[in-house]
């Protein structure tokens, strides 16, 4: 059996016998190609810029309270595609020093990279329209709460909890590549993305999955950084890397998998975030929290404030 690795300069080991579930599966709905996953027996390699961690009961309890206050000030968010019957859905929740002004700034557009095409032109309207309606500008109250633990008796301390538990997962810094290092930041964090994921998509009992794909950085997917939190349940994460060696011929395809459960969290930086596919099958009902840090330029912006597009991102698709 294959045991999978997670990790660059700090390997993480999972459990062996985790086995890379059949994507033949999983329809995809992107302009990628559909593969089938073949396990050999070749050494495989770690997943570049991919690490997981767990966090504490106390900080995941913090996490879903705030994304419970983005579902319900966003009236439960809006669905994950534009089939109407998408019982998954997902809102955005933008910190005080960003928002969705903060997109438009550096030309990120709010919507489907699918329907970046003439012919798609109403489509792209109607779900940058459901992701605006779907985002919240979050207000102090919804990240700083009275701290009465470590009060005096002079003043009620202001506690950022937040940044509190969020100082847990800054701790990954050191393992994170030194050029994005500084993305995995407060300062830096553009938004707060709960996603729920039911039992079943529909009455017909589609599989609530989240299918291969890659986060488009100049769309919806912004974000040079992305970290996702297991708020509720388990499910599979897997990654796959259709080109790991472009110039080799009939080299095989790079996967990985490995299971997640609450109270853990996984960050995608690098090729793993820039160049493998991603998607989740969940073991029942979900949910998540993205935390999505950074953004991806045009070559016309401040390059201290964006990484590039096309030497991140571009350049391998």
């Amino acid at each position: 059996t294959l045991r999978y690795w997670i990790g660059c300069s700090q390997r993480v080991c999972f459990p062996s016998g985790v086995a890379i579930p059949d994507l033949d599966s999983v329809q995809t709905e992107t302009r990628f190609k559909r593969q089938r996953l073949e396990r050999t027996s070749r050494k495989q390699p770690d997943c570049s810029g991919l690490f997981r961690l767990d966090i504490s009961k106390e900080s995941v309890n913090v996490f879903k309270k705030i994304s419970d206050d983005i579902l319900s000030a966003s009236h439960g968010g809006t669905q994950w595609s534009s089939d109407l019957e998408d019982g998954r859905r997902r809102g955005y929740g933008f910190p005080p020093w960003s928002g969705v002004e903060r997109l438009a700034k550096h030309k990120i557009k709010f919507y489907m990279f699918e329907f970046d095409e003439p012919c798609f032109k109403e489509q792209a309207k109607l779900d940058e329209m459901r992701n605006i309606n779907a985002s919240v500008s979050l207000q102090e109250s919804n990240l700083w709460t009275p701290d009465i633990e470590h009060a005096t008796n002079e003043t009620l301390l202001k506690h950022h909890v937040f940044g509190s538990v969020f100082s847990n997962i800054a701790k990954l810094q050191p393992l994170i590549d030194s050029k994005y290092r500084k993305y995995l930041a407060l300062d830096q964090l553009i938004a707060l993305q709960p996603n729920y994921q039911p039992l079943t998509q529909t009455d017909a009992g589609k599989v609530s999955h989240l299918n291969l794909h890659v986060d488009q950085p100049r769309y919806e997917g912004f974000g040079v950084l992305i970290v996702t939190i297991a708020i509720k349940g388990n499910g599979t994460v897997v990654l796959l890397d259709e080109k790991p060696e472009p110039h080799v011929k009939n080299r095989d395809k790079d996967a990985w998998s490995f299971d997640l459960h609450e109270a853990q969290c996984y960050v995608l930086s690098g090729d793993a975030r820039n160049k493998c596919l991603h998607g989740v099958l969940p073991h029942g009902e979900r949910t998540s929290l993205n935390l999505r840090f950074g953004l991806h330029g045009s070559s016309q912006d401040d390059k201290e404030e964006t990484v590039s597009f096309e030497a991140e991102f571009d350049q391998h698709w």
